[in-house]
């Protein structure tokens, strides 16, 4: 009888240390998911806030009007459809135009990092990176920008708009299928008379239609001077397909010893630019690029913005 007792009593210890195990381990897991819940809409709070802050500034929109309230600042106007992306700009372009980006994308680092509006419901900290010209203590001169996947940054500044390599990828002007510009030079002082050219090792401007069969990008300029009363250019379209590892150039200019218009540069090799002296008078330019890719993405590159929460440490930033 007595060993009966003992057994009894052990399984009724053992049935009591079972119950104890189980709500610590139910205990465990509880805490564990309430952590991993946690977790979870701090993520989601994280990816709200730097959504939020990324799409009013670094992001471009590229599939609805919005675009068309985001370029009022930009020194371009542009639309992208699918693999084709269109900009509209003067060159050169004034350094008060770029000057206007600047200030507004380090005035948004200022709203953005201000912990009495940003943080005051969300406790949730910001960071911005922006680049800085001479107003804001810094001596970038340029604005950046890329489309993705095939990484063509778009650098603008004071000489005008070009075209090339980003940070992300090898991007040359073989990853286009076309390039298409048209240049107006419509102010009445202008007086361009000569375009000359230096063509796949050619000295003869081109005048060649579209081959699909040729896999070298395809070039097409359109000098449009009919507002121009001075101007008087022989050579008003340039077209042809172009070996990118020749270098090619266009040059714009007038020939004679009452000339008074700069040059207008137009190069087109790795990468593809039109330039002219920051103190010409300024030309109207429509181009458009067709690409091979798709494109999936269009974002203003010289910004960077981090946000993160202090309890957990953790953060979340802009990958470049």
């Amino acid at each position: 009888m007595q060993k009966k007792g003992i057994l009894f009593s052990l399984s009724a210890l053992l049935l009591v240390l079972s119950f104890i195990l189980l709500q610590q381990a139910i205990t465990r897991t509880s805490f564990a998911q309430t952590q991993a819940e946690k977790t979870i809409t701090l993520f989601g709070n994280l990816n709200e806030k730097y959504a939020s802050l990324a799409s009013n500034i670094i992001e471009l929109d590229t599939k609805s009007s919005y675009h068309q309230i985001q370029e009022r600042p930009l020194p371009f106007t542009y639309s992208v459809d699918q693999n084709y992306i269109q900009l509209n700009y003067k060159t050169p372009l004034r350094q008060a135009t770029l000057g206007n980006y600047f200030d507004l994308t380090n005035a948004f680092k200022i709203f953005a990092e201000d912990k009495n509006y940003s943080n005051f419901y969300s406790g949730i900290n910001a960071k911005v990176d922006a680049a800085q010209n001479s107003s804001w203590g810094g001596m970038q001169t340029g604005l950046n920008f890329i489309t993705e996947p095939s990484c063509m940054e778009i650098s603008a500044n004071e000489f005008g708009v070009s075209f090339g390599k980003g940070w992300c990828g090898q991007f040359d002007l073989n990853g286009t299928t076309r390039i298409d510009s048209n240049v107006s030079i419509y102010s009445p002082g202008e007086d361009q008379n000569t375009a000359t050219c230096s063509w796949n090792e050619s000295s003869n401007c081109p005048n060649d239609a579209f081959d699909p069969a040729n896999p070298n990008p395809y070039f097409s300029l359109a000098l449009l001077d009919q507002n121009c009363s001075k101007c008087a250019l022989s050579t008003k379209t340039i077209k042809g397909h172009i070996d990118i590892s020749k270098n090619n150039w266009i040059a714009v200019s007038c020939i004679g010893a009452a000339c008074t218009s700069p040059q207008i540069d137009i190069n087109v090799s790795q990468n593809y630019s039109i330039t002219r002296n920051q103190n010409a008078l300024p030309v109207q330019i429509s181009t458009g690029i067709t690409l091979k890719n798709k494109i999936t993405a269009f974002y203003f590159n010289d910004m960077n913005i981090a946000v993160s929460e202090n309890d957990y440490n953790t953060s979340m930033e802009t990958k470049k």
